[in-house]
């Protein structure tokens, strides 16, 4: 395979979507600290490293399977968001979040499509 995961329109999308998970996720209740603030981080991480991971294996049928991995990583965190976004917090902060999931699906799905 050709090229580097860097290279990969949604890595690069998924690596913004981690670096924002991490900003919002510093504004949570400290209690929260083990709970949702460590699970929506670990989630965000995964998309990337499983973008680059399956990009570093040796076949194209390898990293669709990776893709499909980091997808659904992403859809852990499209859900915890969503939690995030309860009735006490503030919806706007949020929309950057959920843009970046929406495109960064559209960029996974399309390139495990064009893979398989």
């Amino acid at each position: 395979m050709v090229g580097s995961y860097k290279d990969l329109r949604a890595w690069k999308l998924s690596m913004e979507m981690a670096m924002e998970a991490y900003r919002q996720t510093e504004g949570f209740a400290r209690e929260e600290r083990y709970g949702l603030t460590s699970q929506l981080r670990r989630a965000a991480v995964s998309v990337s490293s499983n973008i680059a991971e399956g990009k570093g294996r040796s076949s194209d049928k390898e990293l669709v399977l990776f893709l499909h991995h980091a997808r659904g990583s992403l859809l852990e965190v499209e859900t915890q968001l969503l939690i995030a976004e309860g009735p006490r917090a503030k919806r706007r902060c949020w929309n950057r979040g959920q843009k970046l999931c929406a495109g960064e699906r559209e960029q996974i799905c399309g390139k495990a499509r064009a893979d398989c």
